[in-house]
Order: C-alpha cells, then sequence, then structure tokens
C-alpha cells in the first residue's frame, strides 16, 4: 500500500512504480522471509525514520520532502531495517528452541513473585499481568486509584523464552517504585534482574522478529 496525502495523482503513480513498491513484497536474499513496504508521508514531520510492524517496512517521510530525495532516502532506511533484521534471525533457532509455554496470568504473578522477593520479602501488593496487544512497547506498569497494580505484557511475548518473560516483569516491576527511567530505576532493575542489559537486546531482537512476522 502506499500512503501519499498528495492530491497529484500522477505525480503519485510516477513515484509508486518509481519506488517498485507496485507488488508490496521485497524478498530479502539468502533469507526465508519477504515483507512488504509501505511509504507514509506525514505533515509536521521534520526527520525521516522506518520501523517494522505487522510484516511490512513502514517508511515515515516529510509530506514537503523533495520527490528527487525519496528514493534514495527510502534505500538507506530499507537497508537499515533488513540489516537489523538479519542480525536478528541470527537468534531465531535459539528462541525457537527456547519457546515457554506461560499464558495464565496465575503463572505470570507466580514468576513475578520469584522475582520481587530476589530484594523484598514479599509480594506486599495487589498485582494483575495480563497479556495485551501493544503497539510499540514491551510492557506497561498501570497502579489503579485503588492501590492495585496491573501489568500488560506485549502479547508478541506469548510462548516467549522464560528469561525474556522475566525480563519485562521485572523491568514493569521496578516501575512499582520508580516512575521514570532514572540511575535509581535502574539499580533496582539490577537488583530484580542482574543480567537486564543482555535480555533487553535478546528481548528487542525477539520482538523484531515477531513484528515481521517471522514466527
Amino acid at each position: 500500500m502506499f500512503n501519499d496525502p498528495s492530491d497529484d495523482y500522477t505525480a503519485k503513480k510516477k513515484l509508486y512504480c518509481k519506488l517498485n513498491l507496485k507488488k508490496g513484497v521485497l524478498p530479502v536474499e539468502k533469507y526465508p522471509f519477504q515483507l512488504k513496504e509501505e511509504v507514509i508521508f506525514k505533515k509536521g514531520i521534520r526527520c525521516c525514520s522506518g520501523r517494522i510492524r505487522e510484516g511490512k517496512l513502514l517508511y515515515y517521510l516529510p509530506r514537503q520532502m523533495k520527490r528527487e530525495l525519496v528514493e534514495k532516502v527510502l534505500a538507506e532506511i530499507r537497508q537499515n531495517l533488513i540489516l537489523r533484521l538479519k542480525d536478528a534471525y541470527r537468534y531465531y533457532n535459539y528462541f525457537r528452541k527456547c519457546q515457554s509455554h506461560i499464558h495464565k496470568s496465575y503463572e505470570l504473578k507466580k514468576m513475578a513473585e520469584e522475582i520481587y522477593t530476589r530484594k523484598y520479602s514479599t509480594l506486599d501488593f495487589s498485582l494483575t499481568i495480563k497479556f495485551r496487544r501493544q503497539k510499540t512497547v514491551m510492557g506497561t506498569y498501570r497502579r489503579k486509584k485503588d492501590g492495585k497494580v496491573v501489568i500488560y505484557i506485549n502479547d508478541h511475548f506469548k510462548n516467549a523464552p522464560e528469561f525474556l518473560l522475566e525480563y519485562v516483569i521485572a523491568h514493569e516491576l521496578s516501575h512499582h517504585h520508580f516512575s521514570g527511567h532514572d540511575q535509581a530505576f535502574y539499580r533496582e532493575l539490577s537488583q530484580l534482574c542482574p543480567d537486564h542489559k543482555k535480555k533487553r537486546k535478546l528481548a528487542n531482537q525477539y520482538l523484531l522478529l515477531k513484528e515481521a512476522e517471522i514466527f
């Protein structure tokens, strides 16, 4: 799909063909996956960016960008995204081998209790953990007015290796005492999940593969 807010149909059609997006599928050489592409011209942005979502390479470009620059910019963004994806694909077999079957809320809560008691004597607040569709984040922490806490985990992490679930839960639990991502927060996270830096990197790689719909 080519999403261009321009009313100039002729210019739109020429650019559509020039970018070779007509078929909408980009095969990645020597890798067993294909990706669709979508260009989105947005008003009010100055920087070009790209991301992988729902099996697509999405390119965000300023609406006012000169058309002669578009193809060059897209090529650079495309190359960067594919390099990231190829890097993540190195872990594909490892992730498949380590898949877990933790789906239920009580299973997630039990894992949270084990993580939290690495520093504190007991889990002294009401906690519910659920999987939920989320666009960009791995998880979110919510404290309700009655003091009850709900942690939502990106549903891409269903069947994820346990150590990735452990990282996401530890990260969100650290927000129980620290709302921001300052030094105090990371000290807390280091106590709940000592190797959180390594696990965060792997979690990002896993999420990228899921967004590319390779799993």
